[in-house]
């Protein structure tokens, strides 16, 4: 569920609306009426809101010989798929590798100091030929309980913002840099220019990313306040996450932990993460910096 531009039959109408996104749209015919999503929805206030229902597809976790370390390579967990190298970051003068959890910590599942390898498992790296990092620390999952024991990703209908205990707004880990490593480091990002900063994401913006199956590739931002319930592998089980960004697919699985920059501005927005085959879903780049304690290196 989110906020997006209302859209009637392929055109969009210039109106938000709260949205909900689901798999598969049926037709309305075939749908029994407590299972339709409401023209309008009203809040304390009396106000309505117009509602609208687009179909996403299944989204999940987008994660599957590096010369040169830098984003938009590929690198993983010892014992995981390939996924990207979002940056090189840095915190108390020490360099990291930053990506996903699912890439670099199996989810929450690893142990700090865990080797992480470059190119990805998957790709081809090995242990010990490949090693370039170890797990220096990752943002840990939140659950509630019963709200993510569902087998099916949930939809939350709500008048008003509210959050939970098991909300999670990234999914960002980092590998400490082995001193052999540095030297086959670059701090570049494609499309870039130093010294790199942030920008808050909005509807509408024209986004790029290079990810290590995709390469580079542009999309533009759906929705800025995307709220779903994801599977993760490792034995997580339904992960919610909320506040996050959506665009139109432009990424795939070996594309997690791309980092997602704004066109325009040339300033970073995401953190790629999920997606579907109809659209792609990133982490707020302020709040994965802020969680893990890191900068972008220079």
């Amino acid at each position: 569920i989110g906020i997006s531009e209302k859209t009637t039959g392929e055109q969009t109408t210039g109106e938000l609306s709260l949205c909900f996104y689901v798999r598969q749209k049926r037709p309305l015919k075939k749908l029994r009426g407590d299972r339709i999503v409401p023209p309008f929805v009203c809040t304390r206030g009396q106000r309505a809101y117009p509602t609208d229902v687009k179909e996403i597809g299944d989204c999940r976790p987008h994660a599957t010989t590096a010369a040169v370390l830098r984003s938009g390579g590929s690198v993983s967990h010892a014992a995981a798929n390939a996924g990207t190298i979002g940056a090189i970051v840095t915190r108390g003068g020490r360099h990291f590798i930053l990506s996903n959890s699912h890439v670099l910590a199996r989810s929450g599942k690893a142990r700090i100091g865990d080797p992480v390898i470059a190119p990805g498992r998957t790709d081809g790296g090995q242990l010990p030929a490949d090693l370039v990092a170890r797990l220096a620390a990752f943002v840990p999952f939140k659950k509630d309980g019963d709200s993510v024991s569902s087998t099916a990703p949930e939809i939350i209908c709500a008048a008003a913002p509210f959050k939970k205990d098991g909300d999670n707004r990234v999914d960002a880990a980092i590998a400490e840099l082995a001193p052999g490593a540095l030297a086959r480091v670059s701090t570049a990002i494609p499309g870039l220019q130093p010294p790199l900063r942030n920008a808050t994401v909005g509807r509408g913006m024209p986004v790029a990313k290079t990810g290590r199956t995709t390469q580079l590739t542009t999309s533009h931002v759906i929705d800025a306040n995307f709220r779903v319930t994801l599977p993760y592998p490792n034995g997580m089980g339904l992960l919610r996450f909320v506040d996050q960004i959506l665009c139109v697919a432009f990424a795939d699985s070996g594309d997690s932990g791309a980092l997602v920059t704004s066109v325009d501005s040339g300033r970073v927005v995401g953190l790629h993460f999920a997606g579907s085959s109809t659209v792609s879903i990133c982490n707020p780049i302020g709040p994965v910096l802020a969680e893990l304690g890191v900068a972008f290196a220079t």
